[in-house]
């Protein structure tokens, strides 16, 4: 019965906070600010999830969609600040990568990759993963001293893959990243780090639930199973 009653409270409390979060969003003029009350707006979708299956739940699920509509109203108009951040990040790491030259047998790799991911992790932290799953292409931001970097038109989450970082590539994971991005060429990050032979960062894609079907523009990837296959068999030791 107290359980009952608990429940029956939560119902006017969750109301009030969604009337009260629909006219913050409404204030919303910069990006970080977006980003506090897209989380606020996670942690109210969750406290519906948890409600029983009535009338007044369908009720606070129309009101929060309500809300979801404006916020993504709302990053419509911060888009240009949106690719501004995703241009700092790239720029620190491209900046990084030219310093030392990466190259997939440098023995400077992994630390440069631990760096890159505290950058990376921060970045998150301060923007979610708006900017890194914005689909521009790195060549379409006139960034300096990167043209060896540009060759295969990637977005942010390809040129990682493609290059091996992979503490990059998991912190881009646990942020959720949208792994079916494409680049120029089609190319996902998980075709792209199976292609290079980054065995780890392919069953941390795997594991994820990558998209194994999507397939690049040639369709040198259609047969993405043969390459998983190929990069996994060595490394019996590893378990999906």
């Amino acid at each position: 019965m107290k359980q009952k009653c608990i429940k029956q409270q939560a119902f006017p409390e969750l109301k009030k906070e969604l009337l009260y979060l629909a006219a913050q969003i409404n204030q919303i003029n910069n990006l970080e600010l977006f980003v506090i009350r897209k989380r606020q707006a996670a942690i109210l979708k969750a406290k519906i999830g948890h409600l029983p299956q009535q009338e007044k739940h369908a009720e606070l699920e129309l009101e929060f969609l309500a809300i979801e509509n404006i916020l993504n109203q709302k990053k419509t108009t911060l888009l240009p600040e949106i690719k501004n951040a995703l241009k700092d990040l790239l720029k620190n790491t491209v900046t990084t990568l030219v310093t030392h030259k990466i190259k997939d047998k440098d023995s400077y790799k992994e630390n440069i990759d631990k760096q890159l991911a505290i950058t990376l992790s921060k970045h998150i932290e301060k923007y979610s993963n708006l900017a890194i799953n914005h689909p521009i292409n790195i060549s379409e931001l006139d960034l300096p001293n990167s043209s060896f970097l540009l060759k295969q038109k990637d977005c942010y989450i390809h040129l990682i893959s493609r290059l091996g970082l992979e503490h990059c590539v998991k912190a881009l994971i646990s942020a959720e990243a949208d792994l079916s991005m494409q680049n120029k060429y089609g190319c996902t990050v998980l075709q792209l780090a199976t292609r290079n032979g980054h065995t780890e960062i392919a069953i941390a894609l795997i594991k994820a639930e990558a998209d194994l079907n999507i397939q690049d523009k040639e369709c040198i990837f259609d047969k993405i199973f043969h390459y998983a296959w190929k990069i996994l068999k060595p490394t019996k030791r590893h378990s999906l």
